[in-house]
């Protein structure tokens, strides 16, 4: 469970990280945002999205984070400063508060590793990481979601559709083999 992020109700735990890895459309990232919109206040309304597909989406949303803050992109002889000192001023911004950081859709550990946070002084943010890749051992723990069973799917579309027993159980079996148990793909349909 996403428990392990906190470690009580009522605070966040400084520099956890959990990833939640699983299939396209299994919900992983619909995970993360219900998280984020459940425990915001344990980390002070601090929640940061960073699309995670490839490094240009990484850049890109570290740089407008950077923008947002205030944070200066360029140093004092107008030159772009490099995307490792913008992502350390950004963690050190949030060293003295509880934060969040989301990263979603990451392909690998390599592809977020230089945007991860070094050693620092004051609070670590909390990383929650989503992605397809399964070999996260080393690197934080995992949530591996997976497909719904046929009860799962069938007590997905009773509730989604408040329906008793009327639904003829063959026609949602036929639903669950034809979108392969995915439960975002079922709970679209």
């Amino acid at each position: 469970t996403l428990s392990t992020l906190n470690s009580d109700s009522t605070s966040a735990s400084s520099g956890s990280q959990l990833s939640i890895n699983g299939l396209g459309g299994i919900g992983k990232t619909q995970l993360a945002l219900r998280y984020a919109e459940l425990y915001a206040s344990d980390y002070d309304y601090n929640i940061l999205w960073i699309s995670a597909e490839t490094k240009e989406n990484i850049a890109y949303s570290l740089n407008k984070l950077a923008t947002r803050l205030h944070i200066a992109t360029k140093d004092c002889y107008n030159q772009r400063k490099s995307l490792e000192e913008i992502v350390e001023e950004i963690y050190e911004y949030f060293s003295d508060r509880k934060s969040l950081f989301i990263f979603d859709n990451v392909e690998n550990y390599r592809a977020i590793e230089a945007y991860l946070p070094k050693s620092m002084l004051g609070n670590k943010p909390t990383l929650l990481i989503t992605s397809r890749y399964r070999n996260w051992e080393n690197v934080a723990p995992t949530l591996s979601l997976n497909i719904f069973t046929e009860q799962e799917t069938e007590e997905l579309i009773k509730k989604s559709l408040n329906l008793g027993e009327d639904i003829p159980h063959e026609r949602i079996k036929e639903l669950h083999q034809l979108l392969q148990g995915l439960p975002l793909a079922l709970q679209q349909a």
